[in-house]
């Protein structure tokens, strides 16, 4: 049996300095056990809401005469007796002990920004509590009139589509001007700094969060080495890289949307990067139709995946040109021309190697012809098409991406947008180190 008593204390009043001060003092020196308690401060009056376990037989009386009151009437006046505030309220009541579980499901930060208008908090909680969906902790802040903002932590169940619990939100308030947003608190937590002692509701930062940093995953991009796909058989070398990019990348895209779902955060493109192209066609050199029908294969493979882009089409020529790079450049018109999620990219110099003029010549000619060739798409092709000097080998993102030498055989890089991350980064930088080059920047 439980040998304390329960009872919620709540107090209203004035903000001033030292009131949390007062009540728990007041609440300590009755023998009280504070076990959960929350403040905030809404339009100048302070409230507080504390559990306090006491023994048995009640709160210390600081006067006799307040033995002859109930345990409730006690420990209204324990308090009231520290506040010298007039106005203050304080309430006391049984709280019976609940072993009742949490919400099942996972923390959310919801978030609604833009000009207020009544009935806008109404809305937002009708939505929530439709899709059941539990408000924990809520706050509506009016500093600006055209940029309200009202933010809660919500447990979002198991049960429940997160995606189509984000397009209700927007849809709902996005025709008045409402911005809205529903992360996963890690999501939220991590792209806000939010240390222990800062308050998740901390408007300040939530409205950087979406007027600044507007963070999504611009793309997950996968990588995957066909250099296990090379044969002197065309058709047999294309079957064997369709077979390979079915095993490697056929989860990449519903498991990216799981995974936007779960996390609230939008993923706007799934890709695969491949090895260079011009190591399978070292076996086909010359045989520019060859190159050809690997870019179809590669293009029929992602659509059957449902992968938006294709990279690494590609050709390193930055020293001189292989048989087999020689064939792919020579292929690129056609083969871009041919596709529509295949991009390719040459990478013709570097810092330590100089520029292969040669190859660049080359490529400018190819250039042209592929504009040509596109020409009536409005010479899109040329959108597929990067050249390089000093390439990177890790790059996701297209139209230059590649899986390069020292990768693993498969890979997983995810390419986060947004300026406002980049400009934090640059601001933890320098806050470090303030002369930072512009080669430590990069």
């Amino acid at each position: 049996m439980n040998d304390t008593t329960r009872f919620l204390v709540t107090a209203v009043l004035p903000d001033r300095v030292g009131i949390l001060r007062d009540v728990t003092g007041a609440l300590f020196n009755a023998g009280a056990n504070l076990t959960d308690l929350r403040q905030t401060v809404v339009g100048g009056v302070y409230t507080l809401v504390a559990i306090a376990e006491f023994p048995p037989d009640g709160p210390r009386a600081r006067e006799p005469e307040w033995l002859d009151y109930d345990v409730e009437t006690r420990i209204q006046l324990a308090v009231r007796a520290a506040l010298p505030d007039k106005v203050a309220r304080v309430f006391a009541q049984p709280c019976a002990a609940h072993d009742a579980p949490p919400a099942a499901g996972e923390r959310y930060v919801v978030s609604v920004v833009g000009p207020d208008r009544p009935g806008r908090v109404h809305e937002i909680a009708r939505i929530l509590a439709d899709a059941g969906v539990n408000a924990e902790d809520w706050r509506h802040d009016f500093s600006d009139p055209e940029r309200t903002l009202t933010v809660g932590i919500v447990t979002v169940p198991p049960s429940c589509d997160v995606t189509a619990l984000q397009k209700s939100l927007a849809d709902a308030l996005g025709p008045t001007g409402l911005a809205t947003s529903l992360r996963h608190e890690n999501i939220f937590r991590a792209t806000n700094e939010v240390g222990p002692i800062r308050n998740l509701l901390d408007p300040s930062a939530t409205l950087r969060m979406i007027g600044e940093e507007n963070l999504d995953v611009r793309t997950v991009t996968i990588g995957v080495n066909l250099n296990a796909c090379a044969s002197e058989d065309p058709a047999r070398m294309c079957d064997a890289v369709r077979d390979r990019i079915r095993r490697a990348a056929g989860r990449l895209v519903p498991t990216a949307d799981a995974v936007a779902a779960r996390y609230g955060v939008q993923i706007v493109n799934k890709r695969l990067a491949i090895s260079p192209a011009s190591i399978l066609l070292e076996r086909h050199a010359g045989r520019r139709d060859a190159a050809v029908a690997l870019a179809k294969a590669l293009d029929e493979a992602v659509q059957e995946v449902g992968i938006d882009l294709v990279g690494g089409f590609s050709a390193l020529v930055h020293k001189g040109m292989t048989p087999g790079e020689r064939t792919l450049i020579d292929a690129i018109p056609e083969a871009l021309a041919a596709t529509g999620h295949v991009c390719a990219s040459v990478n013709i110099g570097s810092t330590k190697a100089g520029i292969n003029v040669g190859a660049a010549a080359l490529v400018a000619e190819k250039c042209l012809a592929l504009a040509e060739a596109t020409k009536a798409d409005k010479g899109f092709g040329a959108a597929k098409l990067v050249v390089f000097a000093n390439q990177p080998e890790d790059n996701p993102f297209m139209a230059g991406a590649e899986l390069g030498a020292g990768e693993p055989d498969v890979v997983i890089d995810v390419g986060v947008s947004g300026p406002g991350v980049v400009k934090r980064a640059l601001d933890r930088l320098l806050a470090r180190n303030p002369g930072a080059t512009l080669d430590e920047i990069a």
